[in-house]
C-alpha cells in the first residue's frame, strides 16, 4: 500500500468496487473509523471496537453500496466511499427487520443503542429526493495524502451533471471542515441520544463547472 505523503493523485484511479473486494473494504472502513466518536459511542469497548466495525461493514453497508453500484475506492484501497443513490427507496418493514437482525448478530448487547442512533439518524434525513453520503473513509496509512478530497471530488463530479443534491452526517470537525470545501453547507448540529457525540448535517446543492 502506498504510504507516500506526495502520492501523486492525477495517478492514483478511482474505480467502483467489486463484490470480492468486501472484506477488504470493510477492513479500509474499520480502521478508517476505529476511533471516529460516533464509533467510540456505539462501541465503547476499544478491544473489540474494530472487529464490530468490520463486520458491521461487511455485512450490511458495503453489500448495500455494491448492489447500488455505489461503492468507490481508490486502486490501492487507500479510501473508500459509499453512497445512496437518489432514487433509492426507503427500505420497506422487512429489509428494516433483516438489517435489525444483522445488526444485533454483530454487535449482541450494543444493538440497542446502535438501533436508537440509527433510527434517530434515519429520521433527521431530508425528505427532498438527494445522493446521501453514507461513509468516506480514509485508511490511517494512507491519510493526509488527499485521497478523501480526490474521492469526493470524482463522486460529486455526477451529481453536479446530473442536478442531483448530496446529503451527509459529518462526525468529526476534521471531516465538517473537509466537506465546507467542497461546497457543502451545515443544516444544524444534532446530538446523539443517550449522551452522545455531536453530528453535523450537511447539505450540498449541484455546483456549476468552475
Amino acid at each position: 500500500m502506498t504510504t507516500n505523503a506526495t502520492r501523486d493523485l492525477a495517478r492514483t484511479p478511482i474505480r467502483k468496487g467489486r463484490t470480492e473486494e468486501t472484506r477488504q473494504l470493510a477492513g479500509v472502513l474499520g480502521r478508517a473509523f476505529e476511533n471516529d466518536p460516533l464509533s467510540t459511542f456505539v462501541l465503547p469497548d476499544r478491544s473489540t471496537r474494530r472487529r464490530g466495525l468490520e463486520a458491521l461493514y461487511r455485512l450490511v453497508f458495503v453489500p448495500d453500496a455494491l448492489r447500488d453500484g455505489e461503492c468507490y475506492t481508490t486502486t490501492d484501497h487507500g479510501c473508500v466511499a459509499l453512497w445512496k443513490p437518489a432514487d433509492q427507496p426507503r427500505p420497506s418493514l422487512l429489509e428494516t427487520l433483516r438489517l435489525t437482525s444483522k445488526i444485533a448478530r454483530v454487535l449482541g448487547r450494543q444493538t440497542p443503542r446502535a438501533l436508537r442512533v440509527l433510527t434517530y439518524m434515519e429520521a433527521q434525513i431530508p425528505r427532498e429526493p438527494h445522493a446521501h453520503l453514507m461513509l468516506l473513509g480514509t485508511d490511517p496509512r494512507c491519510q493526509g495524502q488527499g485521497l478523501g478530497s480526490l474521492v469526493l471530488r470524482e463522486t460529486l463530479a455526477p451529481l453536479d451533471r446530473e442536478r442531483v443534491p448530496a446529503y451527509l452526517e459529518a462526525s468529526t470537525p476534521r471531516s465538517r471542515a473537509l466537506y465546507l470545501r467542497h461546497g457543502f453547507v451545515v443544516m444544524n448540529e444534532i446530538r446523539l441520544p443517550g449522551g452522545g457525540p455531536p453530528l453535523w448535517r450537511m447539505w450540498r446543492d449541484p455546483q456549476d463547472p468552475q
